[in-house]
């Protein structure tokens, strides 16, 4: 009779743990906190408006298996950034991401999970922009559908591991300005000084 319950609560754990996962394909869900406006920007001044979409880009292959909680998500912008024609955040500016929970995969199907923040970045003279995403990815197990019948073999089940989720390198998606960002340059001198922060060095032509 134990032996019996010990099986029946076996199975139901089972049941929990392959048919929520098994049958899912590999997803990504996409939380978006509110976009807070601020009335920080100084009259006259260049800024960014709050709600400005930006393209970032995965700059290498990311795994569960391989990151983990608390490290940083190797992620650039993906195209130049301009306030009225002038370049403020370059292509391959580093957008500031933290990897807020990473599982690696295991036995019984349980797949791997990725859960991301995107934090900032900073324009050519140094201003932080606040940008959001959050992003969460699970991975699938190997099996794809299992069916799950009254005895199960324990051994079996713990052989039969789920995949770890992972972002390939190029993966692109877009984040989100939160709030005005003021440049703490007037509009008129943005060009001059956005021009100050490049870096200028002597250029070479090879044959």
């Amino acid at each position: 009779m134990r032996i019996l319950s010990m099986l029946l609560v076996t199975v139901f754990v089972l049941e929990n743990l392959l048919l929520g996962t098994v049958y899912a394909a590999e997803a990504i869900d996409i939380h978006k906190t509110p976009i807070v406006r601020a009335n920080t920007v100084k009259k006259g001044d260049a800024y960014i408006p709050g709600g400005t979409v930006l393209e970032a880009e995965v700059t290498r292959n990311v795994s569960s298996h391989d990151f983990r909680t608390g490290d940083q998500l190797p992620l650039r912008l993906a195209e130049n950034l301009y306030v009225n024609d002038v370049l403020v955040a370059p292509r391959g500016t580093r957008i500031e991401s933290v990897i807020t929970k990473a599982r690696r995969s295991g036995g019984f199907g349980i797949r791997g999970k990725l859960e991301f923040h995107v934090v900032s970045m900073r324009t050519l003279n140094g201003v932080e922009i606040p940008l959001q995403r959050e992003i969460k990815k699970k991975g699938e197990s190997d099996n794809g559908a299992v069916a799950v019948g009254l005895f199960v073999s324990l051994l079996g089940g713990a052989f039969m591991k789920g995949r770890n989720s992972s972002i390939p390198q190029g993966t692109r998606f877009t984040v989100e300005v939160t709030e005005d960002t003021d440049l703490d340059t007037p509009l008129n001198q943005l060009a001059e000084a956005m021009d100050s922060y490049r870096s200028y060095g002597v250029s070479v032509r090879s044959r």
